[in-house]
């Protein structure tokens, strides 16, 4: 599983979300209620964390990708938990090896 390589490559992002657009995507045979039209977000684009996934050759269950034309793409958040955790892990392992480095230099100057 990766961890720094993934979360390196996620590009947060603020977006509009059309809300009635999106009603109407969902409930082609219905009479969108009155809802707020747009609202800002911010994540990420699930189309990129796909792509990103696919170069990493990633299987990753946060991505919930359309079954048909009146579905569209979804991202579990909770599921980005365990990469993180991990990229975590791996910085945490670089910045100790960077510290013994560090140490091995600073006493070979005395």
């Amino acid at each position: 599983m990766p961890g720094i390589d993934f979360v390196m490559g996620l590009k947060p992002a603020t977006y509009v979300v059309d809300r009635a657009a999106l009603y109407a995507f969902q409930h082609p045979d219905k009479k969108a209620p009155a809802i707020a039209p747009e609202s800002r977000s911010t994540g990420f684009i699930a189309q990129e964390v796909e792509a990103l996934c696919k170069s990493l050759q990633y299987e990753f269950s946060g991505v919930v990708k359309p079954e048909n034309d009146s579905q569209h793409y979804q991202l579990r958040y909770a599921e980005f938990v365990v990469p993180m955790v991990k990229a975590l892990q791996e910085q945490q392992a670089m910045i100790k090896e960077l510290q013994a480095q560090v140490a091995a230099l600073i006493g070979t100057r005395d």
